[in-house]
């Protein structure tokens, strides 16, 4: 009888010494859960601290642009042209392009200066396609 017992799935436990269903067992449940869960909580973290990586730089062009355009608008009389000013401020692995409207060599007080910087973003989540593309941020002072 006991054989039959433990061929058919039945097992006695040792503490209370009752007999048992196997099936009923829930010993090692939450580890299988916590197995089936932990890669995607891992995927989730990985593309969080990305995003947050992107999204730093896109803070950090914003800035970039803001202080090359004031730079830019406030040098014309330090003895440095007004791109070199702008261009000055740009970190490396940013592009940057230097504007002035309506006059191009902005010679005169009602012009303005335009900054744009660029630069390249890329999220790369293992296993998911790679997301990624060009990050622009625009600013633009008035020439003092």
């Amino acid at each position: 009888m006991v054989l039959e017992q433990i061929v058919r799935g039945w097992t006695k436990i040792p503490a209370g010494g009752k007999w048992r269903s196997r099936v009923a067992d829930t010993r090692g449940q939450a580890f299988v859960e916590f197995a089936f869960v932990l890669p995607v909580l891992v995927l989730l973290t990985i593309a969080a601290v990305d995003f947050g990586l992107v999204l730093r730089d896109w803070i950090q062009a914003t800035n970039t642009a803001g202080a090359a355009a004031r730079a830019g608008a406030t040098s014309r009389f330090q003895g440095q042209t007004i791109r070199n000013a702008a261009n000055a401020l740009v970190p490396a692995g940013y592009a940057s392009a230097v504007t002035c409207a309506p006059n191009p060599a902005c010679p005169s007080d009602s012009d303005t200066v335009t900054v744009r910087i660029s630069k390249p973003w890329s999220v790369g989540i293992p296993f998911l396609p790679s997301l990624g593309g060009t990050m622009t941020s625009d600013a633009t002072e008035k020439v003092e």
